[in-house]
């Protein structure tokens, strides 16, 4: 939980799978949405996020849940993301 630096790696980890998933297409980047019943919440919430732009119904209903789950800090950034969006701050693509 402390671990900045093992923290900033998993990011950049994430941001290259992302980065990866969009210049392979759309079919590539659904393929996230079979983590959206993965156990671990943060897993379900970083494949929800990553999946807006393209399965943008799906991917809010998982956002919206986590952010009424209770698990703390994944609600907290489910909340927020679900307020950028409602607000025009984070147009998902």
């Amino acid at each position: 939980h402390d671990d900045r630096t093992a923290q900033n790696k998993l990011v950049w980890q994430l941001k290259a799978i992302d980065d990866e998933l969009r210049e392979r297409g759309r079919n590539d980047r659904l393929a996230l949405t079979k983590l959206y019943d993965h156990p671990n919440i943060q897993v379900r919430y970083d494949a929800a996020k990553l999946t807006l732009g393209v399965a943008p119904v799906e991917a809010r209903r998982v956002i919206e849940w986590i952010a009424q789950s209770g698990f703390v800090p994944q609600m907290w950034h489910a909340s927020m993301t679900l307020s950028a969006i409602d607000e025009g701050i984070f147009k998902p693509n």
